[in-house]
C-alpha cells in the first residue's frame, strides 16, 4: 500500500487534478486494510485472500471486470500472473488470456486454469497489439484492464479498483506499479 500512497503523492506534485480521487483511494485502502497482510513473498501461490461480501459497501453488486492477459513464449511467467488475478477471488470475474501459438510450455500452463478463464485462446495473430484487440473484443465488464503476461496484480487489487469504480463511477482508473523482483 506504500506504492499507492507514493504515486498519489507524486501525482499530487504534479499536478494532477486527484484531491476528491485521492481521498477515496485513501478511504477504500483503509476499508481493506485489515484484509493486507504485510508478507507477500507467498503471493501468488499460498496467500489467504479475504472473502468478498455479497455486495459493496454502497449495497451495489460488484461490477464486474474484464481483464485481458496476451502472452507469447512467457511459460516462465504465465502461471504466476493468472494465479495473481484468480487468486484474488473477485466475484464478477471475466478473465480473457490471448495467447499468440507459443511454442514453449504456455500451453500446458493455459490448459490447467482454461475451466477457470472466460475466454483462453491459443492461436497465431499478428502481433501483441492484435492480440490485446482480439481479446477485448470479448470483454463484457464495466471496467476494463489489461495486464502483461509477465505481471501480477497485487492481493486486493481488484477488490480497490471495484471500490474506487463504485464511489465515482470513474471512467477512467489510473494504477500504480512497483518492480518487486526482477526476474
Amino acid at each position: 500500500m506504500p506504492q499507492i500512497r507514493r504515486a498519489i503523492n507524486r501525482a499530487k506534485v504534479a499536478g494532477t487534478r486527484l484531491k476528491g480521487w485521492t481521498r477515496h483511494v485513501q478511504n477504500c485502502l483503509d476499508l481493506i486494510k485489515d484484509d493486507i497482510k504485510a508478507d507477500w513473498t507467498v503471493w501468488p501461490w499460498n496467500y489467504p485472500v479475504p472473502d468478498f461480501p455479497p455486495r459493496m459497501p454502497s449495497g451495489r453488486p460488484w461490477p464486474k471486470i474484464s481483464i485481458v492477459t496476451v502472452s507469447k513464449n512467457q511459460g516462465q511467467y504465465i502461471e504466476a500472473t493468472i494465479r495473481s488475478v484468480l487468486m484474488q477471488r473477485y466475484p464478477n470475474l471475466d478473465y480473457i488470456v490471448i495467447d499468440g501459438d507459443s511454442a514453449d510450455g504456455t500451453k500446458i500452463i493455459l490448459n490447467r486454469y482454461r475451466h477457470e478463464l472466460s475466454v483462453c485462446l491459443s492461436e497465431a495473430d499478428t502481433g501483441q497489439s492484435h492480440a490485446i484487440n482480439k481479446g477485448f473484443s470479448y470483454a463484457t465488464g464495466e471496467i476494463l484492464a489489461w495486464l502483461n503476461s509477465d505481471d501480477q496484480y497485487l492481493p486486493v487489487s481488484l477488490r480497490a479498483a471495484a471500490l474506487a469504480f463504485d464511489a465515482n463511477q470513474a471512467v477512467l482508473i489510473l494504477v500504480a506499479c512497483q518492480c518487486i523482483k526482477d526476474h
